[in-house]
């Protein structure tokens, strides 16, 4: 592992590290009920799985100041990292996370249980960059939201 990662907390370091996406909304087991990440902004950067330079996240402008969690866990990461500025790690389990950055304000602490839609912070600038990952593997948000949201988008779209 890089000197880098080993001196990162190591939830963040999981995030910086990649790796193969497993692929596929059937390959998630006890996939957590995440909400529609496009609720929280437009998207200004998709999803990239970009090695060189370890973007493995969304980029999004958000509605409003106040960052949601996506689904129910646990804090367990949070704080300020070059690179991230403000960030939070909530631990949905069964190998879930998700990493909110660049918070201008984090609004919850380590260990903290929130539930999915409670405000974690403030956005700072309006943009979130937002990670979610499975077994340590950062996947891109729209291969995790239930196919419930998944179809009603699709529906609204091709109305």
């Amino acid at each position: 592992m890089p000197r880098l990662l080993r001196r990162l907390p190591i939830y963040v370091a999981m995030f910086c590290a990649g790796g193969i996406s497993p692929g596929g909304i059937a390959a998630y087991e006890h996939k957590p009920d995440f909400d529609d990440y496009r609720k929280l902004g437009s998207v200004i950067e998709k999803y990239s799985h970009n090695k060189e330079n370890n973007t493995y996240g969304v980029t999004l402008r958000v509605r409003e100041n106040g960052v949601r969690a996506l689904a129910d866990g646990k804090v367990v990461s949070s704080g300020r990292l070059r690179g991230y500025g403000r960030y939070v790690i909530v631990d949905h389990g069964e190998g879930w996370h998700s990493l909110y950055s660049h918070l201008a304000r984090i609004d919850t602490a380590k260990g903290r249980e929130v539930k999915r839609g409670t405000v974690i912070g403030l956005a700072r600038h309006k943009r979130l960059f937002l990670v979610v990952s499975y077994r340590g593997n950062p996947i891109n948000p729209s291969e995790v939201m239930s196919a419930r949201i998944y179809s009603e988008h699709l529906t609204a779209a091709n109305d």
